[in-house]
């Protein structure tokens, strides 16, 4: 029996595929709370005075004048979770080929992050829409 010599690592191959992966995750991340800052502010700012009426509306009728917006938020977030999903299957696939290994890497952590920082920034804008709506006195 003789011993086997170590295998030869795998040759690293070009990297496009972890700096797609990485593009498609920074895309994920930006483009989609870019979108959604001014369309939470705008649906804050026009049911707060529906929503500090003496008696408030129990049902989501409230949403009706600002659908468009809402529509705009919520295409922001699909868009978003396609790409980011994208992203991520993308990137584990670089990193598991060697093709953009370190790109792979950054897209995995950058393309989760990419959820957090929408939900903060809607809740943040949509909040402050509320407040600046909101009628004052009694």
């Amino acid at each position: 029996m003789h011993p086997q010599p170590p295998a030869a690592p795998r040759p690293i191959g070009r990297p496009a595929l972890g700096i797609v992966a990485l593009v498609l995750a920074i895309i994920a991340l930006v483009a989609p709370t870019v979108a959604v800052g001014p369309a939470a502010f705008t649906v804050g700012l026009e049911v707060a005075p529906a929503l500090a009426s003496p008696v408030p509306p129990s049902d989501l009728a409230v949403l009706a004048p600002v659908r468009s917006w809402v529509l705009v938020g919520e295409i922001a977030f699909w868009a978003g979770t396609v790409l980011g999903i994208w992203a991520i299957a993308q990137a584990i696939v670089a990193i598991t080929r060697r093709r953009g290994r370190g790109q792979g890497i950054a897209a995995v952590v950058i393309a989760p992050i990419g959820f957090v920082v929408f939900v903060s920034v809607a809740s943040g804008f949509f909040f402050a829409g509320l407040a600046a709506g909101a009628p004052f006195g009694p």
